[in-house]
């Protein structure tokens, strides 16, 4: 991240920070039905709360079966 946005080396720490606030709030595996922050806080993660990271886009995957069909 900070080589790609060609962010100076201070910004180290906070890199890592972000890095871990998002990894608790989004890394699953098909076993685990929850994230850590799920696990710790016994609730669902906000994903308003996830931000882009240093200027980069940000995407949500949303599975098939939880999605909503909008009508037309």
């Amino acid at each position: 991240m900070l080589k790609a946005k060609r962010l100076p080396k201070h910004l180290w720490a906070e890199a890592v920070n972000t890095s871990v606030y998002v990894l608790n709030r989004t890394s699953k595996s098909k076993q685990e039905s929850q994230s850590p922050y799920e696990s710790f806080h016994k609730r669902e993660v906000n994903i308003n709360d996830l931000k882009g990271v240093f200027g980069e886009r940000v995407f949500v995957h949303i599975p098939k079966e939880k999605k909503v069909e909008v009508g037309r």
